[in-house]
This record gives structure tokens, C-alpha cells and sequence, in this order.
């Protein structure tokens, strides 16, 4: 057996190698933050997503339970005599909660659009209309579930 040390080759990196140069380190310092740029990009596109996928899905619940409403009124309107005991005070004020749950998906949109245009310009404006929006997503998905009960108190 040989006892003498191996040389190293091309390319294998030794502790007696060179410091790399302030160059060289800027450029690895470049290439973690754009990476990190990326993940906050791509993070901020998810959340944009998210918020448009919940605001659509309010939309839908409250005005498709707007427009039952109205058919199953108008259903019971066009027949003689159901026999049911209906509250209509009741229907009116489920219909007005659904009203407002749509009105308020809205408020919540336009409350997005302020807060991405104010995250854009660097503005104070971001986080409070961040809140503000996700508050009223929030209170319009207390309309639909008040409005249901209503709605359901009408018929019982």
C-alpha cells in the first residue's frame, strides 16, 4: 500500500482554496434574494387567488339564495292554496340579509382593489383595507347564515 497523500484534482474544493471574491459573494447574495423575491411573488399570487376563489363563492351563495327566494315565493304565489302557514315578513327579511351579503361581497372586492393598489404605491392604506375587506367577506357570510335562518323561520 502507498502512503503517499492524494493530490487533489481540478475542481475538488480544499480548505486551502481561495476566499471567494466580494464579486463573487455579491452574486450569491443577488441570487438569494431573487430567489426569496420569487417565493413572496408567488406567495402574494396564491393569496390574490384565494381572495378572488372566497369572494366568488360568497357571491354565488348569497345571490343563488336571493333568486331561490324569489322562485320559491313566486311558485307559491302562482298556486291556489299550499296550506302552509308562510311568514312573509320573514321571506323579506331573509331576502334583505341575502341582499346584504351581495352588497358586502362587493364593499369586499373594491376594499382588495384599494389594498393591492396601495401595497403598489407603498401606501399606509394596504393594511387597513386588507382588515376592512376580509372583515366585510366575513360579515357577508354572517348575512347568508342569518338570512338562512330567516328564510327557514318563514316557513316553519
Amino acid at each position: 500500500m502507498d502512503d503517499r497523500p492524494l493530490a487533489p484534482s481540478p475542481g475538488f474544493i480544499t480548505s486551502q482554496d481561495p476566499v471567494p471574491s466580494p464579486a463573487v459573494e455579491a452574486e450569491r447574495h443577488r441570487a438569494s434574494l431573487a430567489f426569496a423575491g420569487g417565493q413572496r411573488l408567488e406567495l402574494l399570487k396564491s393569496a390574490v387567488r384565494a381572495g378572488e376563489s372566497a369572494l366568488k363563492t360568497l357571491l354565488l351563495m348569497n345571490g343563488g339564495a336571493a333568486v331561490a327566494v324569489l322562485a320559491f315565493l313566486g311558485n307559491l304565489l302562482a298556486k291556489p292554496s299550499s296550506g302552509l302557514n308562510l311568514s312573509v315578513p320573514n321571506f323579506k327579511a331573509g331576502l334583505l340579509r341575502f341582499t346584504l351579503g351581495v352588497a358586502l361581497v362587493g364593499v369586499s372586492a373594491t376594499l382588495r382593489f384599494i389594498a393591492i393598489y396601495a401595497a403598489m404605491s407603498k401606501s399606509r392604506l394596504e393594511l387597513p383595507c386588507s382588515w376592512a375587506a376580509l372583515l366585510a367577506g366575513l360579515t357577508s357570510l354572517v348575512a347568508f347564515v342569518l338570512g338562512g335562518l330567516w328564510v327557514v323561520g318563514a316557513v316553519w
